[in-house]
């Protein structure tokens, strides 16, 4: 890895930039962790969004070609509505950032702060709160769960800062574009992993001790197990919320085995939910409720759903 001292050749980065760093940091040996050049644009962000105009786009021939009406079809172009301004938005967001760093990378318009990391919160191995440290007066919050072009990597996973950690940071606003550790404290992979490990096995316990969230996932199971049993037991029925009648013998066999396969996994997902750990009679009692709840749910929407489907396929008396 080439250090900020000597830039070597294959470095992306114009010489300017090099010259500007040597003129600016310390001649400490330090090893890169991060530099802006080994990261490259996420493109898989904004094209999750194709993926749902694709799925609206193939939704939109089928019912072109099976003559669904304008408003079966709805959805369909919503979706690819939706999934156009998704892209654009969340692409026009993401590159817009990552351009500039990389020309103000590119230029040296960047700071560099240098000592030891003080002020250390980590980030939950869960998240919902960022990981954040201070250098001299200068504070960095980042998350892995927030999609950036500077680093982003926190200790919960994997990632190698920690108190008393000597760095030396460069960075753009509040981005990192270089993170620089000092050779002989940089924690080695098998200690940031085993951190990992025992961040991870904290995070599964306290989900085990949390009775609400266990509650409502065993309630949740028993009302996937209720919506797939009765795909099931009425198939046709549940068939006419994707197509018109009449239906093809291999049609229906292949939403006989969908609805079956869908049986299987939730069998599966409620034996392993009710052998997870022991409970109270109060915790199986709130659970129902929350189980009879979803039941409750699924059945209006299941049936105002069927009304609407027998309702547009009824001919229309002139």
């Amino acid at each position: 890895m080439p250090q900020l001292g000597t830039l070597s050749a294959d470095t992306v980065f114009v010489s300017r930039a090099a010259l500007v760093l040597r003129s600016v940091i310390s001649r400490e040996p330090y090893q890169v962790a991060f530099d802006l050049s080994q990261k490259s644009f996420q493109w898989w962000f904004p094209a999750v969004g194709l993926i749902f105009l694709l799925l609206g786009a193939v939704l939109i021939w089928v019912g072109r070609s099976r003559q669904w009406p304008l408003s079966r079809r709805l959805f369909a172009y919503f979706m690819v509505a939706f999934a156009c301004i998704w892209s654009a938005f969340v692409f026009s967001t993401t590159y817009g950032e990552y351009a500039s760093l990389q020309s103000g990378y590119r230029n040296g318009q960047f700071s560099v702060a240098e000592g030891q990391v003080t002020n250390f919160h980590p980030m939950p191995y869960e998240g919902h709160q960022e990981e954040c440290f201070s250098v001299q007066t200068q504070t960095f919050c980042y998350s892995d769960y927030v999609i950036t072009s500077g680093f982003n990597n926190t200790a919960s996973h994997g990632g190698p800062i920690h108190e008393g950690l000597p760095v030396r940071v460069t960075y753009i606003g509040n981005a990192i574009v270089r993170l620089e550790v000092r050779r002989d404290a940089l924690p080695s992979s098998a200690d940031r992993k085993a951190f990992t490990f025992a961040l991870q096995k904290d995070w599964h316990e306290r989900q085990e001790r949390g009775p609400q969230l266990d509650r409502l996932t065993l309630g949740f199971s028993v009302a996937m197990l209720f919506m797939t049993a009765w795909w099931n037991l009425q198939p046709v029925r549940f068939i006419g919320l994707w197509l018109k009648p009449p239906y093809k013998p291999f049609t229906v066999k292949l939403f006989r085995l969908f609805f079956a396969a869908n049986l299987i996994g939730a069998i599966s997902y409620f034996v392993r939910q009710v052998t997870r750990h022991q409970r109270t009679f109060a915790d199986y009692r709130a659970a129902a409720e929350i189980a009879a709840a979803w039941i409750a749910v699924i059945w209006v929407m299941v049936t105002v759903a069927l009304w609407f489907s027998h309702r547009k396929d009824q001919p229309r008396l002139s």
